[in-house]
């Protein structure tokens, strides 16, 4: 009958080894699904924003609000 021995010396060393590989793998898998799924959609959403928008109409639609205390509704400029 064959004898097992437990491994007494080392196994620090070999489950670290373990350990470490598959965290690695877990971290770069986190990382790129965090940057497909997070940081591109957003790029894409600023990309879709800015290429539809008007600061100039912008600015005239807040101006006509009363959003400016240095400009009045219908452009007229207030002296300091």
């Amino acid at each position: 009958m064959l004898e097992i021995k437990p491994q007494l010396r080392g196994i620090l060393m070999s489950r670290l080894k373990l350990s470490s590989a598959i965290c690695a793998g877990f971290v770069l898998t986190m990382g790129m699904s965090f940057k497909l799924m997070h940081n591109d959609a957003r790029k894409k959403n600023y990309r879709r924003f800015y290429k539809y928008y008007d600061a100039e109409a912008d600015y005239e639609r807040m101006v006509e609000a009363g959003v400016f205390d240095s400009v009045r509704p219908g452009g007229e400029i207030v002296p300091p």
